[in-house]
């Protein structure tokens, strides 16, 4: 009966560790439970025999795959976020510069100033 129960709690930590993907800390948190659980059903294989250990065995690794799984991704989504966020910003400052030079440029025209680079009497008139 034991076994059976220990197979049905990696079951569900097979599937508990696919739904954790959104919390980084709770991910961490099951990898490390799940590698305890691993090297306390391998230490017990001395002791024990049967199926039963196996597929435990078995579940708590494809849930540690998971578990590795979900975190890779979810540290890469955040990279491809902070990207998206730092194109957005430099995109956002760009578009200013563009503005306050085109600002410049019409102040200049108005006060009659020569354009910026312009050498001032390039004709040869003082």
């Amino acid at each position: 009966m034991k076994r059976y129960v220990c197979a049905s709690v990696f079951a569900v930590l097979f599937v508990a560790a696919v739904t954790w993907a959104e919390e980084d800390p709770d991910l961490r948190a099951a990898q490390h439970d799940l590698e305890s659980a691993r090297s306390h059903l391998e230490a017990a294989a001395h002791r024990t025999a049967g199926s039963h250990r196996a597929q435990a065995l078995e579940h708590v690794t494809k849930a540690l795959g998971a578990v590795r799984e979900a975190m890779v991704g979810e540290t890469n989504a955040e990279r491809q976020e902070q990207r998206q966020d730092v194109r957005a910003q430099e995109r956002e400052l760009r578009k200013e510069h563009r503005a306050e030079e085109r600002q410049e440029r019409r102040e200049r025209r108005e006060a009659g100033a020569p354009p910026a680079g312009a050498e001032p009497n390039a004709g040869g008139t003082r």
